[in-house]
């Protein structure tokens, strides 16, 4: 499986949280589910260096220590260990 649609999601946003960002998802009408997926600085690197990256190292590392996702999350994932697919199905399963 590669993608969450396929997986049977209706709706899937990716936000990395900072200030009260996760704040205004709780007070939405229809709240979301929030999963937190954590993962090192150093695994997050090593992925992000699969792809066109629009950071600076030292952005990519501020963004990576000020996120604030925990805060607003009603489940934590880490997925530092975890292939797409694994992750895929974790989050599935939580969804279910």
């Amino acid at each position: 499986m590669r993608s969450f649609k396929h997986a049977g999601f209706s709706v899937v946003a990716s936000d990395v949280l900072l200030a009260d960002a996760g704040a205004v998802y709780k007070a939405c009408t229809l709240r979301p589910l929030i999963v937190h997926i954590t993962a090192t600085l150093t695994a997050t690197e090593q992925r992000a260096a699969t792809r066109t990256v629009y950071l600076s190292e030292e952005e990519f590392r501020r963004l990576h220590s000020t996120e604030r996702g925990a805060v607003y999350a009603d489940v934590q994932v880490e997925a530092t260990d975890l292939s797409l697919d694994a992750l895929t199905a974790r989050v599935a399963e939580i969804w279910a």
